[in-house]
């Protein structure tokens, strides 16, 4: 009876043993997967940051793309100087509000991350809104100056071919007005 005792005992020692392994093993691959998990969730997170960012980046260069039309074209145009207008122009602005949204979808998909990622997405919104104004400065100031018969130039234009047909100005004045007018326009020497 005591061989069976024993026998007993170690079979439910041994029994007791292997459900031990088995609660050890099945907490482990229960952690295993946790983490697993939290990793693809994270990785996810990662990826759907990392496409905005790009889009960011393919909307600012196409926002430089119209900057640049902007200086090359309208600044020679008079259409912008009668109407006021850019095409460009307004083609940036409405890329401006997209380019804005981008960065709150930024920023309030980060609002659970690092505050690292929060500062320069800040950053980012403060920089671009310095941007926003700058330009807004400079097509006014170009409006301002004008272009041929437009603005601060056209004034200038206009006065210098009031004097032309004043009779008591000698006419080596108007021509030496009129060579620093040029350097004015085209070089933009002040004499």
């Amino acid at each position: 009876m005591n061989e069976i005792t024993n026998l007993y005992q170690k079979a439910n020692t041994l029994f007791l043993r292997f459900i031990l392994v088995f609660v050890f093993l099945t907490i482990v691959i229960v952690l295993i997967t946790f983490i697993g998990w939290n990793y693809g969730q994270e990785k996810q997170k990662l990826y759907e940051l990392t496409q905005k960012t790009l889009k960011l980046e393919v909307d600012f260069s196409n926002d430089n793309l119209l900057i640049d039309k902007f200086f090359i074209h309208d600044i020679v145009d008079l259409e912008f100087y009668k109407q006021s207008k850019s095409k460009y122009i307004e083609q940036h602005d409405s890329l401006f509000n997209l380019i804005r949204l981008d960065i709150a979808s930024i920023v309030f998909s980060n609002k659970s991350t690092q505050t690292q990622y929060q500062t320069e997405t800040a950053l980012i919104e403060k920089q671009f809104t310095t941007y926003q104004q700058l330009l807004t400065t400079i097509v006014k100031s170009s409006l301002q100056r004008g272009f041929e018969n437009y603005g601060y130039i056209g004034e200038m234009r206009y006065y210098a071919h009031k004097l032309e047909n004043f009779p008591d100005f000698k006419t080596s004045h108007i021509l030496t007005l009129r060579r620093h007018e040029k350097d004015y326009l085209i070089r933009g020497q002040q004499k």
